[in-house]
């Protein structure tokens, strides 16, 4: 862009926060006699997941960024996008198919969630059949994850320190970078360097890949046990339950759960359980339900 030749340039970097997601933005100004005072402002949105980068997404936009082992050919909602590595900051919000092709006999697809002014990270190994997908949503509460992990019941650390057993939802994590690691007897550990936003839960979906040397020589390893929160749900008047997606009298409808059928607590939204269902998660009234000891 040519601007001529600026006289009493001022120039500077301001930062702010909106809503969780951090704002740079470089401010100059140009001041002559000959034409009105101009401003030109960079603004670049930026989220950080340790050494992840989740960020620089257009304003209304989502990001999504993909790397695989070997690379493949990236197809959203069934066109081809480009190849990985694959960077895409200028997305539309919403769900999408995608589909990587690494061969004929190397194809992962599933439909991912893109969420506004959020980078989606993807790795995946094809030669290992493992990865995993990295995001963050808007929570309205302290830092928290979420992990979800195949195969399921897998141990996960925070800075050293075992919190729980996959699916699981952590809660009330410090604001800053976090050393997370998700293992399993027999599969070989994942470690991620993430880093906690108030105001946002970041959302982790890992496939652990098989360790064949553990496997040799662990055949009997028992897992850990970590006890789990349970709620039982009460007496409706109707027989059963609705489970929904959000914590809300307005979110869709995953499924319905029987008068007096178990589920694990993953904690609690307001008037709502956090609750596993099936593979998923979601959310039941607190006042058809109570905890129990298991």
């Amino acid at each position: 862009m040519g601007v001529g030749v600026a006289v009493g340039v001022e120039v500077g970097w301001t930062v702010e926060l909106d809503e969780g997601v951090i704002f740079l933005e470089n401010r100059i100004e140009y001041n002559r006699p000959d034409m009105n005072k101009k401003r030109i402002v960079i603004k670049i949105a930026v989220l950080l997941c340790g050494a992840l980068f989740l960020g620089a997404c257009n304003e209304g936009k989502a990001g999504l960024e993909i790397s695989t082992i070997p690379a493949a050919q990236v197809y959203i909602n069934g066109r081809q996008a480009g190849e990985s590595k694959y960077k895409n900051l200028n997305l539309t919000p919403g769900e999408i198919d995608l589909k990587l092709v690494a061969s004929p006999d190397q194809i992962w697809e599933r439909k991912i969630r893109l969420e506004n002014n959020v980078t989606s990270v993807i790795g995946w190994n094809f030669d290992e059949d493992s990865g995993y997908i990295l995001s963050m949503e808007k929570s309205g509460r302290p830092g928290s994850i979420l992990v979800n992990s195949s195969p399921g019941g897998a141990i996960i650390s925070v800075d050293n320190e075992i919190k729980n057993t996959t699916p699981a939802k952590i809660e009330k994590i410090e604001t800053g970078d976090r050393k997370l690691a998700i293992s399993f007897p027999g599969y070989k550990q994942l470690n991620l360097m993430v880093r906690t936003v108030e105001g946002y839960q970041m959302l982790i979906d890992a496939k652990l890949g098989v360790d064949k040397k553990q496997v040799e020589i662990l055949p009997t390893v028992a897992p850990i046990e970590i006890k789990k929160e349970m709620v039982k749900i009460l007496s409706t008047g109707t027989g059963w339950l609705r489970v929904r997606e959000t914590p809300s009298e307005a979110g869709r409808e995953l499924g319905k759960v029987n008068t007096g059928e178990k589920m694990e607590l993953l904690g609690e939204e307001g008037t709502w359980y956090h609750v596993v269902f099936g593979e998923h998660q979601g959310f039941i009234a607190k006042r058809y339900a109570e905890k129990i000891a298991e």
